[in-house]
């Protein structure tokens, strides 16, 4: 039912501000909870100048009650906000705990006050997934499904590189999900959406200074032409295709305290280069053409690393093409000096 009540978290960055849009489209009143109203309020207005936007400031998402009053009277809860970002001093401070403290949080906040509440659908990752030591997918015999969890623990989240700290603060903050589902059994249902890599258009407001962590994978390889993982396989989903997924996720049936991975596509370094290049010497003329994914991303196209067959049947998703998604990013770089 269109015209009810969405709280959203995270509408400033790279996936909440595809899920702000599509839940526009859909007809849905937003209210985004925010660092800075006076910041959201520039974008908003500037992006919907009409549209049914309505701001709760959240100055710290890991204090205690902090979406208290931003959960009372609605009816759905897109909760996005998360920190992925490798350019941290400690990983306890800047990762884990603004993860596992802000997801539990506006669980709480939602069981305390939010009478109305009758979904929650919570952005977590394929990086709970996995094993944080090894991203490669070319290998994965069964393929990698919702039956697998990261075995990452928290000492190793501490102590271990930048990526392993990223994939434990994902890992924990789902657990925290699931431990409260069993423990509090609320009277909504919760459920979480796992991405790979999330590549696509940005709607957040970008520079060349400030892209977006997965999307600068592809802006680095267009400005250094080095492809550092050669021989390795990683999967990947359009962020309109997650946005699309979160919203669906809202009202779909089935859907219901289920963990779902959003992963229509695998890559590699080579083909993301490979597209990237043509759309920058080619420009309209590559990226209006024919779709030429199987044959530019061959190698990944015809792997079955993660099986996303759950989100098909349950969300009935129709994955954008590896080409789509790469060359549409790619001349958006372009357009940033990339």
């Amino acid at each position: 039912m269109t015209g009810e009540l969405v709280l959203l978290t995270g509408s400033t960055g790279f996936i909440g501000s595809a899920v702000l849009k599509k839940l526009l489209e859909a007809g849905y009143i937003v209210r985004l909870a925010v660092r800075s109203i006076a910041k959201a309020e520039s974008y908003t207005k500037s992006k919907y100048p009409e549209a049914s936007i309505t701001f709760i400031e959240v100055p710290d998402i890991t204090v205690d009650g902090a979406f208290d009053e931003a959960v009372k009277d609605v009816v759905y809860i897109e909760h996005v906000a998360s920190p992925f970002t490798y350019k941290i001093e400690d990983p306890e401070k800047d990762l884990l705990i603004p993860a596992v403290k802000g997801t539990k949080g506006i669980l709480y906040s939602a069981l305390k006050y939010g009478d109305k509440v009758k979904r929650i659908v919570v952005t977590s990752s394929c990086a709970a997934v996995y094993d944080g030591h090894d991203y490669d997918l070319r290998n994965k015999s069964p393929p990698m499904s919702e039956a697998d969890w990261n075995p990452v623990t928290w000492q190793e989240g501490l102590d271990g590189p930048t990526g392993v700290s990223y994939c434990a603060s994902k890992t924990f903050a789902e657990k925290a999900v699931w431990e409260f589902v069993e423990n509090e059994k609320p009277n909504f249902s919760v459920t979480v959406l796992n991405p790979p890599f999330v590549f696509g258009p940005m709607l957040q407001n970008v520079t060349k200074d400030n892209v977006n962590t997965s999307n600068a994978i592809i802006a680095n390889l267009m400005a250094t032409g080095v492809n550092s993982a050669p021989t390795m396989l990683f999967g990947m989903v359009d962020v309109r295709d997650l946005a699309d997924a979160h919203v669906k996720s809202l009202t779909a049936p089935g859907v219901a305290n289920q963990r779902i991975i959003v992963s229509g596509r695998l890559f590699t370094y080579g083909s993301l280069l490979e597209c990237a290049k043509k759309t920058k010497e080619e420009g309209d003329a590559y990226c209006n053409g024919p779709d030429d994914s199987a044959v530019i991303n061959k190698e990944a196209e015809e792997c079955h690393g993660i099986d996303y067959s759950k989100s098909v049947k349950l969300l009935d998703m129709k994955y954008l093409p590896f080409k789509t998604t790469i060359s549409e990013t790619a001349k958006q770089l372009v357009s940033l000096g990339f």
